[in-house]
C-alpha cells in the first residue's frame, strides 16, 4: 500500500509566464490543459513510469486574479493505489479549499497509434482558416489567447473534422507537453465551433475521457479534431497530436 501523495505551490507570473495568456472574458484562466500536465507529472514522480490520465472531470474553472496571482495555491494529490488524483486551490483571503479537477492516473497501457493519415485529413479539411481570422474570431467572444498560446499557424476544417498546424519553440522541458501547446489541440475544435460561439453558446472543457503521450510533440507539426457527437448541450471529440 503506498501512501497518498501530495504537492502544493502558490502560482508564480515568474515561473509560469505564459498562464496570462489564457483568458476567458477577460479573466486568467487555468487551462484544462494544465491539469492534465499536473496528473502527468505526478502520476510520473509517483508511479516512477509513463502514465496515462483517464476520466478526468473539470468542476470548477481555476480564476487566477493575476496581479495578485501568487496568492493563489494550488494543491494537487494522487493515491498511487487507485491512481485518484484530484486537484483544489485556496487563495489568502479565503482559507476554504475550492475542488476544481479529478481524474484517474494509472501506468501507461495503450500501444502508440497508427501515425496520421495526412491525405485523408486534408480531404476531410477542405476549407482553409487563417490563423489571423481565427484569433480574430475568438477575441471577438472573449476567448482571448495570449502569444504564448497562439500557436496554430495555419488551420483547415470540414464539417465534422478540424486540422491545424503548429508551432511551438519549447514543447517539452520542463513539460510532458506544454499546457499551451496541448491547448492549441483544443483550438483546433474550437474552430468547429465559431458559429455556436458566436450565437452565444460558449463551450469549456468539463470531461477529458484519456490522454496518453507516448513522446514529446516536435516544435511543429499538425492536429486533428474529429467530431464524434454533439447536442445542444456539448460536443465530444477525438484529438491526435502529431
Amino acid at each position: 500500500m503506498y501512501k497518498r501523495q501530495v504537492w502544493q505551490g502558490s502560482v508564480e507570473p515568474v515561473l509560469v509566464p505564459w498562464l496570462s495568456g489564457h483568458r476567458v472574458g477577460g479573466s486568467v484562466v487555468m487551462p484544462a490543459t494544465a491539469y492534465l500536465e499536473m496528473a502527468l507529472a505526478a502520476g510520473r514522480e509517483a508511479l516512477d513510469t509513463a502514465v496515462e490520465v483517464e476520466h478526468m472531470d473539470i468542476s470548477n474553472a481555476l480564476v487566477v486574479p493575476w496581479p495578485d496571482a501568487g496568492g493563489t495555491s494550488v494543491q494537487a494529490s494522487l493515491n498511487p493505489d487507485d491512481g485518484t488524483f484530484c486537484l483544489t486551490s485556496t487563495t489568502e483571503n479565503s482559507g476554504q479549499t475550492r475542488s476544481h479537477a479529478r481524474a484517474r492516473v494509472r501506468a501507461q497501457l495503450r500501444p502508440r497509434p497508427e501515425p496520421l493519415d495526412v491525405e485523408r485529413a486534408r480531404r476531410d479539411c477542405p476549407e482553409p482558416l487563417t490563423a489571423e481570422t481565427f484569433y480574430g474570431a475568438c477575441d471577438s467572444v472573449g476567448l482571448c489567447y495570449g502569444p504564448a498560446f497562439r500557436v496554430l499557424e495555419e488551420m483547415w476544417r470540414g464539417p465534422d473534422a478540424a486540422l491545424a498546424a503548429y508551432r511551438h519553440d519549447a514543447p517539452g522541458d520542463p513539460y510532458t507537453v506544454h499546457p499551451a501547446l496541448l491547448d492549441g489541440a483544443l483550438q483546433t475544435g474550437v474552430a468547429l465551433l465559431l458559429d455556436r460561439i458566436a450565437a452565444g453558446h460558449p463551450h469549456l472543457p468539463s470531461t477529458i475521457a484519456a490522454l496518453r503521450v507516448w513522446k514529446t510533440p516536435a516544435p511543429h507539426g499538425l492536429m486533428l479534431v474529429r467530431e464524434r457527437s454533439r447536442t445542444d448541450e456539448e460536443v465530444c471529440w477525438d484529438i491526435l497530436l502529431t
